[in-house]
């Protein structure tokens, strides 16, 4: 019997020649040009209009990326927020990589998307007679079949059309989780055991939205500087299910105590932090952290607030503390899932990703990319520390 695909959401600013599938073959973010993607086009009701409805400022038809999935998963392991987790970890591989390669001193956008907001889904959704309906806290909207549709990317955010690099280590570690926790038996347990991880991915998301709600105030900055805390803070919680065990700055700064940094600069701990009346060692990177969460309390509590408070100075570079907030954030990540990664899930992602273009870079996910990709957030906080 022949699988058959099915359209799940749409993302407009997406419109890269890429493909992540996960590690089962269940689930994927599919390029316009992917071949699933043409064959739902023709088969299910509703979906050619859907995704070729799509248009720029200029009345010039896009070609939005998908989430798509199989009709034969499990049905018990289907629901939305299956696409949400997978989507953010997607995300979350594409844009953590652009914020570790920013040079402090000449900031030039890079290629990979900085921004979450590249990654959300369009309202609107098929139902089974191929109509595009619109289900959220604001609205719900209901169309006819026949009813014409044009859509449009959202404007504050570029439309990415070329391929970006992934963090690979992190995808890989990433999508080995997800598939734990929604195509395999033990789900209760897995679900128990992985929601901190992934409830920690929907705030990273939240914190990499693009702080525009004011304007671009200081406030609007504050606001991601308070979610990037909470999204750490989830991760580091001592015990989720026990209400009577709190998280604090100090089992943020446990969880990155376990990085495993090559360059030794990095290891010393050189620095201090005071916390609660008690002052501990600190690696450079929890000293970074220490500033992120300190400006965080300044916003949130109503204090008066210094361009010191959110901006980090050494030697000749200035930088707003907000940018080092990815690049710690997949320190802890790695912490958490763990630095190694065994044979089997690299033969397995080998399978992952596929490119729809011409050139097409052949991927082998071996130790030689797993050192060069996590040398790269390394470098990133040699730049400020040596400065």
């Amino acid at each position: 019997m022949a699988v058959t695909w099915q359209l799940g959401f749409v993302l407009p600013n997406l419109q890269v020649p890429l493909t992540v599938n996960d590690l089962s073959g269940f689930v994927a973010l599919a390029s316009y040009r992917d071949s699933r993607v043409t064959d739902i086009r023709q088969n299910q009701r509703g979906a050619d209009k859907f995704l070729d409805g799509f248009r720029d400022v200029y009345g010039a038809q896009q070609q939005p990326g998908s989430i798509i999935w199989r009709d034969d998963i499990c049905q018990d392991r289907l629901s939305l927020k299956t696409f949400v987790d997978f989507r953010n970890i997607v995300a979350l591989a594409a844009i953590l990589p652009g914020w570790a390669g920013l040079e402090p001193r000449r900031p030039v956008t890079p290629k990979n998307p900085l921004w979450s907001d590249a990654f959300d889904f369009h309202p609107g959704r098929l139902n089974s007679e191929g109509a595009i309906e619109i289900y959220n806290p604001a609205q719900t909207v209901f169309s006819h079949p026949q009813t014409p549709f044009i859509g449009m990317p959202a404007p504050h955010v570029p439309v990415y059309h070329d391929s970006f690099m992934l963090d690979w280590p992190l995808l890989a570690n990433l999508l080995q989780t997800w598939d734990h926790l929604y195509l395999r038996p033990d789900n209760e347990t897995n679900a128990k055991k992985y929601e901190p991880l992934f409830r920690s991915l929907e705030m990273a998301y939240r914190a990499l939205s693009v702080p525009i709600h004011n304007e671009g105030t200081i406030y609007d900055f504050g606001t991601s500087l308070a979610l990037w805390v909470s999204a750490l803070e989830i991760l580091a919680h001592p015990d989720p299910i026990d209400k009577k065990q709190k998280v604090d700055l100090w089992h943020v700064l446990e969880v990155l105590a376990r990085a495993q940094w090559n360059d030794e600069r990095l290891k010393k701990q050189e620095f201090c932090v005071t916390y609660r009346r008690q002052q501990r060692p600190a690696t450079f990177v929890q000293y970074l952290y220490d500033l992120i969460y300190r400006a965080r309390n300044t916003f949130l509590h109503g204090n008066p607030i210094e361009k010191t408070d959110w901006q980090f100075t050494r030697g000749d570079v200035s930088t707003p503390i907000g940018n080092l907030a990815p690049v710690i954030y997949r320190t802890a990540l790695m912490c958490y899932l763990g630095w190694d990664m065994n044979r089997e899930l690299a033969e397995r992602m080998a399978h992952v990703v596929t490119y729809h273009q011409e050139w097409a870079p052949e991927f082998q996910l071996d130790n030689i990319l797993i050192v060069s990709v996590n040398q790269m957030y390394e470098d990133a906080f040699l730049t400020l520390l040596s400065t």
